[in-house]
């Protein structure tokens, strides 16, 4: 699973120094501890060992694990063990805030309480004694807006930007005092302790008890991207042995010149070859990573979630008065239906509501995509499916910076398969922005591992086409299906009932069918011998004949003794074989069976 293995101590390489070994036996486990059952219940093997190493490490480590392996889930679930040290600081890209907010009242529920309390900070903040206020749009538990927040906020979650520019106001948490407990969302972006953003970052995770880092690629452009990532997930008291970021940066990056009208510049890249072992060890002491191919056969074939952005205050009362509107058109043609007119609300006019949302939602789509997959150094590629022209073009208003394709029914046969193409064979054209009702079907796209749908149409058959060309025979690794979506909107209604339609057709179409009964095997005939004699060999080796109730009846009501049964009589097992086997000696001769045979007594005609 682990790319770069499980901490081990090991004996100082040659030209490190004693400082990696002082590394190394400060990064222990500090404790033995047990996970706990119910926070853990629904994580895959691979998250629940990583919630037991953060344990261990006192609520210290960087999760390295690829994109769409659960790194939120595990996060949450190893804060959720140190709810004393609440509230919990989130920071995190602008894309993921609304997303964060939702997974945090999902797995930080509480079983009396709910979800706790949390505000999304998005603007300029100011702090008054120990109240954080004026708290440009926040929110509380869904979009209810809030002008203060104190001691009563559980979660805090917000951007490394937001949190530079109002560093005085947020450096503390409500209620005062340092953080203690913090999660560092894409904590690769704190990289050179020399940047405004990491200067302010820094001493709040430094200062907290538990800080959990996450990433899926923890080394974009060289080593000294990982010098603060370790300084803040390092344990206190392995913390002194890591070397200054010069020492570190000269050691372990290549080291070039540039030369300048007023005067050279010292450049540090990339990762020395003969010190990538060593490199490889020193991050050992913090890191746990999890790879798709390591964890795949834990993980479903495809994953389908939902992911949600945030509305500004104008979006957000837009999306309200279109809710407010589609509400009257369905109480106006309930009125419609009852009255028996045709005065029904026009289908163009209510779809319009859905298809503005869409295009309401274009930039907020892509700057998701941008964040995963343009800003951040790797080669997975990402296809966002949209099915209306307008939202097509208002994406591509947003993405015609980064290196993409676009195909829709305007596009030519020749020029689609040249951006097809294109798409597989360029490293560096990430993106395909395509149309839904044109490139659902026909496309074998499976070297893309994610889906967007940055807009949602009401057929099912459509999403399970598209959703089919990345997750086809032959993939080696488990796909990613995203719904975008504003919470609290129209956007809720179409994506419930496209999981209906989903589980509607699994019951009806993929249900396995029942379970066929046994055919009973055939009874053999048992007959008589020329002298008379019933062979029972054939038939013992075969299984003994079923005994009927209704056989039964049958030769007690051929007897004509007094002693048969009357109507509603009721005997037992022993009487009606009793009464039985009279009847059958009345009829002829028979064979003497033993009383233990369940063989049934057959007649000898004379």
């Amino acid at each position: 699973m682990a790319c770069y293995g499980r901490y081990e101590p090991t004996a100082s390489s040659s030209g490190g120094g004693d400082w990696i070994a002082r590394l190394e036996q400060g990064s222990g486990p500090v404790t033995s501890p047990q996970v706990n059952a119910i926070a853990a219940e629904g994580l895959y093997d691979y998250q629940k060992e990583a919630v037991r190493r953060a344990l261990e490490r006192d609520g210290r480590i960087l999760l390295a694990h690829d994109m769409g392996l659960g790194k939120t889930v595990t996060g949450l679930t190893i804060m959720n063990h140190y709810r004393g040290d609440w509230p919990l600081l989130i920071l995190c890209p602008k894309a993921v805030l609304t997303q964060w907010a939702e997974e945090v009242a999902r797995w930080c529920r509480h079983p009396r309480t709910g979800p706790p309390t949390t505000a999304i900070v998005k603007g300029k903040v100011t702090r008054q004694g120990k109240s954080v206020i004026d708290i440009k749009g926040s929110v509380v538990r869904g979009d209810m807006k809030v002008k203060k927040f104190d001691g009563e906020v559980k979660v805090v979650i917000t951007t490394f930007d937001v949190l530079a520019r109002n560093l005085d106001a947020l450096r503390f948490r409500p209620g005062g005092g340092a953080w203690r407990a913090v999660i560092l969302d894409e904590s690769h972006k704190c990289k050179s302790p020399e940047t405004k953003r990491t200067q302010a970052v820094l001493p709040v995770a430094l200062g907290a008890a538990r800080c959990v880092l996450l990433t899926g690629t923890p080394m974009c452009s060289g080593a000294n991207d990982l010098w603060t990532q370790i300084n803040m997930a390092a344990q206190p008291r392995a913390r002194s042995a890591l070397i200054p970021f010069g020492r570190f940066q000269r050691r372990y990056c290549e080291h070039s010149t540039i030369r300048t009208p007023y005067g050279s510049i010292d450049r540090y890249s990339g990762v020395k070859k003969e010190h990538e072992e060593e490199l490889n060890r020193v991050l050992r002491t913090v890191i746990d990573r999890a790879k798709k191919e390591d964890v795949a056969s834990q993980l479903p074939s495809k994953t389908v979630a939902p992911v949600y952005f945030t509305a500004s205050p104008a979006i957000r009362k837009k999306l309200n008065e279109r809710q407010a509107r589609f509400k009257a058109m369905q109480k106006a043609d309930e009125i419609a239906e009852l009255e028996g007119t045709d005065e029904r609300v026009p289908t163009h006019e209510v779809l319009k509501l859905f298809v503005d949302n869409a295009v309401e939602r274009a930039e907020a789509s892509a700057e998701w995509v941008k964040e995963f997959f343009v800003e951040r150094e790797g080669d997975d590629k990402c296809i966002v499916f949209a099915y209306h022209r307008a939202v097509l073009d208002e994406l591509e208003k947003h993405l015609k910076k980064c290196t993409m394709i676009r195909i829709d029914g305007s596009t030519s046969s020749r020029e689609r398969e040249a951006l097809l193409d294109r798409f597989k064979t360029d490293d560096k054209c990430r993106i395909a922005l395509l149309s839904l009702g044109t490139c659902s079907t026909g496309l074998n796209l499976q070297h893309a591992r994610t889906i967007l749908f940055a807009e949602m149409y009401w057929s099912q058959t459509l999403h399970a086409q598209a959703e089919d060309r990345i997750h086809r025979i032959g993939s080696e690794e488990p796909c990613n299906i995203f719904y975008a979506m504003f919470p609290n909107s129209l956007d809720g209604m179409v994506y419930a009932s496209l999981r209906r339609k989903a589980e509607t057709v699994r019951n009806v179409v993929d249900a396995a069918p029942p379970a066929t009964p046994a055919k009973r095997k055939p009874v053999p005939k048992v007959t008589p011998d020329a002298k008379g004699v019933l062979d029972l060999t054939t038939a013992l080796a075969s299984g003994p004949p079923p005994v009927t109730p209704k056989k039964r009846r049958r030769i007690i009501e051929e007897s004509d003794d007094s002693e048969d049964c009357e109507m509603g009589e009721t005997l037992s097992a022993e009487e009606r074989s009793r009464r039985a086997q009279a009847a059958a000696e009345r009829a002829g001769d028979v064979q003497d069976v033993d009383d233990d045979c369940p063989l049934e007594c057959v007649p000898v005609k004379k």
